[in-house]
């Protein structure tokens, strides 16, 4: 890494940046960062990171930290840290860490979150360019608030599926392909695709899944249903089988997946949760209550394959190898 240049660091946002004023005095040249140092933090938390990259206006949004969020409700925390390593390539631009930093702590203060940590970084490049590695912290009072977090899936349990199964890989395909399929679907057609959303978090299912003996609870991402069923199995190297004909998806996304010839089971599903619980009906019941898509898709197994059932076929579910919408000719 190359030094901030003094005169850089005594004009720019980097000395100036919205910490707490007691932090101030942790600020010293060419370090780059400051740490806060808050209240004792409980025995248990988790902390996910997430890459974002900027060429021209570096403004984060409440969305942007969704990735991180879905992932630390899903292990049984909310977002309550904030730290941010900011990388400039090709030399330092003051005015996107001066937008960044601003729009940070807004976000920051919106998420009811705290910013812990800024670094920032110099390197070469031919190119100029901001990457940051944001990375989010829940702090857990006690781990009986996330018993998914210390117990195993086992035999017998159910399989629930929450949200829409492809929707999120759907409304990206629209995205990228939308003017191609203008010749091919009508405009209230697409119009709808364009009005949904993909990417919702999982506040519904936190307030209810520890009533209900949850041993996991999992997002589902890129790779679609087929990457999550891997993931859930490989987590305590548990079997499972899940039938097709309980799974459900909307007719765009069908539609989409036939145009395109992709397999549906693999498309980003990013928004939709997978649960493994022994109380199953219960928990399914009251999250249609709630108003989500809920269905319980299969069960743990003693043995050791991965199996989705299409009729009296079954068919091995294999390690996730990439991202449908990114292949798309």
């Amino acid at each position: 890494m190359i030094e901030i240049p003094d005169y850089i660091y005594l004009r720019s946002v980097i000395k100036q940046l919205y910490l707490k004023e007691e932090s101030r005095r942790l600020f010293q040249k060419n370090a780059y960062s400051v740490s806060i140092t808050g209240k004792d933090e409980p025995a248990y938390s988790v902390e996910v990171s997430d890459f974002k990259s900027y060429k021209g206006k570096a403004v984060l949004k409440e969305t942007d930290f969704n990735s991180i969020l879905r992932k630390l409700l899903c292990a049984g925390g909310g977002l309550d840290e904030i730290r941010a390593e900011i990388v400039f390539s090709g030399g330092f631009n003051e005015t996107l860490l001066r937008e960044f930093s601003a729009s940070l702590k807004k976000t920051a203060d919106a998420l009811g979150a705290e910013v812990k940590r800024v670094s920032v970084h110099l390197k070469e490049g031919s190119e100029e360019e901001m990457t940051v590695l944001l990375s989010g912290k829940g702090l857990l009072k006690k781990m009986s608030d996330a018993p998914w977090q210390c117990q195993k899936i086992f035999a017998g349990q159910e399989i629930i599926l929450t949200g829409s199964l492809g929707r999120a890989g759907m409304i990206e395909i629209a995205d990228k392909k939308g003017e191609q399929l203008k010749s091919f679907f009508p405009k209230h057609y697409m119009e709808r695709i364009k009005s949904m959303s993909g990417d919702r978090l999982p506040f519904i299912e936190m307030d209810a899944v520890p009533f209900y003996r949850a041993t996991a609870m999992l997002s589902l991402e890129e790779g679609g249903l087929l990457a999550g069923l891997w993931n859930l199995g490989e987590r305590d190297g548990a079997g499972l089988r899940v039938y097709s004909d309980r799974l459900f998806f909307e007719q765009e996304t069908i539609e989409l997946c036939n145009y395109f010839d992709i397999n549906p089971l693999e498309l980003n599903s990013r928004g939709a949760y997978l649960i493994a619980t022994d109380r199953g009906e219960e928990l399914t019941y009251v999250l249609r209550k709630a108003g989500l898509n809920a269905v319980c898709i299969g069960n743990v197994i003693k043995e050791k394959k991965r199996v989705i059932v299409f009729e009296d076929e079954e068919r091995f579910i294999e390690s996730p190898k990439y991202n449908c919408a990114n292949n798309l000719n």
